[in-house]
């Protein structure tokens, strides 16, 4: 955590440092990890059985989008991809 507070100024009282603020910012930094991390798992896991469209797709968020509908068509909205 500590090479990623360098990255943001943060600015608080010493009173406001506490379990809870702790907590959260353990929460921030795996959520952080977190949104690093799954997409690349996503693509790893799927992409050989919805035929390579990582290659395609190169944007997280639309893969993800398309995957969905693939993979779960009645559960998912239908997307306007232009």
């Amino acid at each position: 955590m500590r090479d990623e507070t360098y990255h943001h100024l943060i600015l608080f009282y010493s009173w406001q440092l506490n379990a809870d603020f702790i907590s959260e910012m353990g929460l921030v930094q795996y959520l952080n990890i977190t949104l690093k991390k799954v997409p690349k798992i996503l693509r790893e896991s799927y992409d050989e059985y919805v035929c390579k469209i990582g290659d395609s797709i190169q944007n997280d968020l639309k893969y993800a989008k398309v995957l969905a509908r693939i993979l779960v068509p009645e559960l998912t909205p239908v997307y306007d991809f232009q």
